[in-house]
């Protein structure tokens, strides 16, 4: 048995360990093993020489694949092979501490009931999803209304969307657009 049977062995029993089903496992390795015989100097490269490598590799995929499977066995075959997440991911129930993010997002909460018409679940992971935008865009606490701008919109979701699927990206952007009608209704010109 050569070297990369050995090390996409040990890539599909990482992948059973963390539980994914036998045939997500295949899947993956088969996935992890076309890239990796396009790529045969990412089994050797440091961390970061290695992120670029599958980067590079996702960028020539078909668009509409980038953000699948294929993506995302390759990104799975890093997190085991450095033992660590590939994307340091926000949750909002993380963002706490900025007394103006959390002002702001009551503030877009109020004008929601009131102008949006939407359930009430709704209007809190609408909430949610802008805390996490704010809290990502400002993480050192220098967030203030007017500074919000549409290339920080833009530029935040465009990151976003690299590694969500379909239906989250489409609700990631209409929860910015409801933020930016917000910022207009009050005065903010975001573009």
């Amino acid at each position: 048995m050569d070297y990369l049977n050995i090390h996409l062995d040990g890539f599909q029993q990482h992948l059973l360990d963390e539980g994914y089903a036998p045939s997500a496992a295949k899947n993956y390795r088969f996935r992890a093993s076309m890239f990796l015989k396009a790529n045969p100097n990412a089994i050797n490269a440091e961390k970061n020489e290695a992120r670029e490598i599958i980067e590079s590799y996702i960028a020539t995929l078909p668009r509409n694949t980038a953000a699948t499977i294929p993506a995302s066995a390759v990104r799975r075959w890093w997190v085991s092979r450095f033992d660590e997440p590939y994307f340091n991911r926000l949750r909002p129930s993380d963002c706490i501490g900025d007394e103006a993010i959390d002002e702001e997002c009551r503030r877009f909460e109020e004008y929601l009931r009131v102008h949006g018409n939407i359930a009430d679940e709704t209007v809190k992971n609408r909430v949610g999803s802008i805390r996490l935008f704010l809290y990502t865009i400002y993480p050192d606490g220098s967030f203030e209304r007017g500074a919000v701008t549409l290339a920080d919109i833009v530029d935040y979701h465009g990151k976003a969307s690299a590694s969500d699927g379909v239906a989250r990206r489409n609700v990631n952007g209409t929860d910015l657009r409801s933020y930016a009608k917000f910022l207009r209704s009050v005065g903010c010109d975001v573009g």
